[in-house]
């Protein structure tokens, strides 16, 4: 991928803050997995402190701020990740423009209208089929992120963090993206409407197919029914056991 990026006349040049250095996504781990095993609790106020000390780290780090500079940029492809308002903000200080890159989409970030009894939000759990009480929590969920940017973590990061620069909200910054890029694809999500300035490119995280070993290709041929492949990446580590035998008795049904 960057022989190719290279090859059409993009430069490529990584820097690594060291602020990463003190990074712990043990919250998020948390979450998925608390998630994935159906529970009810959610550790919303840790994701804000521990947000709000991640982005200070960040936009204090001078050095990197001073590295970013000197390399004079033309676009900043940034996270839009879910709880963290600091990325846009260093694009902002940098005065340059800049894409979003993700796999999560925001409805309310676009503008675009929803029905939160249908479309399931961030960290819910829930499908585009929910009971009445699901309903309800998913409009609390929405509700919840709509007013996220004016909390008190969140407030005023422009004016904390870019005095120098002309005051906007958080909100206005966030919602100035040029493009976003969603790694997800109709598919396999949920039905939902996108404006012109959003792209679903799904599988931004895959790598060319390899050859199958010997003993897995061999395995493949003497599967008369075919075979289903599943991943599930590190997070079947925290997988219960109860929701291990759902997945086995799944599979046991398509004969596999």
């Amino acid at each position: 991928m960057d022989k190719k990026i290279r090859m059409g006349g993009i430069s490529v040049q990584s820097v690594i803050a060291k602020s990463f250095d003190n990074i712990s996504m043990d919250i998020v781990t948390q979450v998925v997995a608390e998630k994935l095993n159906r529970s009810k609790s959610f550790p919303f106020y840790q994701i804000l402190e521990r947000a709000s000390k991640y982005c200070h780290n960040f936009m204090t780090d001078d050095e990197l701020f001073q590295l970013l500079s000197s390399e004079q940029f033309a676009y900043a492809i940034v996270a839009n990740a879910p709880g963290i308002l600091c990325y846009e903000i260093l694009a902002y200080k940098l005065s340059l423009p800049f894409v979003f890159i993700g796999a999560h989409y925001d409805s309310l970030l676009n503008r675009i209208p929803f029905n939160p009894a249908t479309t399931p939000a961030l960290w819910s759990g829930f499908t585009d089929k929910m009971t009445f009480a699901q309903r309800v929590l998913n409009s609390l969920f929405y509700i919840i992120q709509l007013i996220k940017p004016t909390m008190p973590s969140f407030e005023n990061l422009v004016s904390k963090y870019v005095p120098e620069k002309p005051l906007i909200s958080n909100s206005e910054l966030k919602n100035s993206f040029i493009l976003q890029i969603i790694d997800g694809d109709f598919l396999i999500d949920y039905p939902l409407l996108t404006s012109p300035n959003v792209i679903m490119c799904g599988g931004l995280g895959t790598k060319p197919a390899q050859p199958l070993t010997s003993l897995i290709e061999t395995f493949v041929k003497k599967s008369i029914e075919g075979i289903a492949i599943v991943s599930f990446g590190s997070i079947i580590k925290s997988c219960s056991e109860q929701m291990l035998n759902t997945f086995l008795l799944a599979f046991q049904r398509q004969n596999v």
